[in-house]
C-alpha cells in the first residue's frame, strides 16, 4: 500500500472537513477556558477526554489528507 496525499493537500485549510476537526481540536482548550471563568467545574470534565480528542483530531486530520482509493478501484484490484 502506497501513501499519498490528496492533489489539493496545499488548500486543505479550505476544506469544511479540515476545519471541523480544528473546532474539535481546540475543545479541550475552550474547555479550559470555561473552568478558568467558572461556567464548568473541574469535576465536569473527565481526565481522558482531552488526550483522546486530540489524539482522535490528529487521526481524522490525516486521514483526511491522505489520498483514499476510490471503491471502483478497490473492487477490481480484488
Amino acid at each position: 500500500m502506497k501513501i499519498e496525499l490528496i492533489d489539493q493537500w496545499r488548500s486543505a485549510w479550505r476544506l469544511y472537513t479540515f476545519w471541523m476537526s480544528v473546532i474539535v481540536a481546540v475543545m479541550p482548550d475552550l474547555l479550559n477556558l470555561a473552568i478558568s471563568h467558572g461556567i464548568i467545574t473541574v469535576d465536569e470534565v473527565p481526565g481522558w477526554f482531552s488526550y483522546t480528542l486530540k489524539c482522535m483530531t490528529f487521526a481524522w486530520m490525516a486521514a483526511r489528507l491522505i489520498k483514499q482509493e476510490s471503491l471502483k478501484q478497490a473492487s477490481q484490484t480484488q
